[in-house]
């Protein structure tokens, strides 16, 4: 099984496993606590929000080249994310179904910071480009249109279908190297 299939599926499990371990915090809060059910989801909600960003960082943490600009956005993210979810509770509040407001609230803060990932994770056009290099510091593209060509079985391109021997595919390669 490939690395990206396994984080997938491990992303998968830890939505899965938070859907139980919320409902798990919940009555351990309101039992032990002796708080009220509003206070007990409110508890259930930050901890199972910090539970979230812990797994989702630790499943993804190997795929994403981390710098410090990602770092503070993902953190901006976590916070900016709670606007939206506050959101939500406020609206429920005014028709009193603070309960309801509470779940739909932490719903929507994890759907906006699980995006906000997606986005401020993703690999940059650089980190593209570095990444297909070969270890000799050539690329390997298709010389007529610029495809990626690394990592397949034959040398035909699936972009443009033009079929190179291996030797044209180095050779025309090493000569756009020498050029930039």
């Amino acid at each position: 099984m490939s690395p990206a299939l396994t984080r997938v599926l491990a992303a998968m499990a830890l939505l899965v496993g938070l859907t139980f371990a919320y409902l798990q915090i919940c009555f351990l809060v309101e039992s032990i606590s002796g708080i009220s059910d509003d206070e007990a989801l409110f508890v259930a909600d930050v901890l199972t929000a910090l539970l979230l960003m812990a797994g989702w960082i630790l499943v993804w943490r190997r795929s994403v080249t981390w710098t410090m600009a990602r770092l503070v956005w993902t953190g901006l993210a976590a916070v900016l994310s709670a606007l939206p979810g506050l959101l939500v509770y406020a609206l429920n509040v005014t028709y009193s179904f603070a309960e309801v407001g509470l779940i739909l609230g932490q719903l929507c803060w994890a759907a906006c910071w699980l995006g906000s990932t997606a986005v401020i994770w993703r690999e940059s056009p650089a980190e593209r480009a570095a990444r297909a290099e070969l270890p000799g510091g050539m690329r390997l593209n298709c010389p007529t249109c610029g495809y990626s060509m690394r990592g397949l079985h034959e040398a035909r391109c699936p972009e443009c279908g033009t079929q190179y021997t291996l030797d044209e595919l180095f050779t025309r390669n090493e000569r756009r190297s020498e050029l930039d």
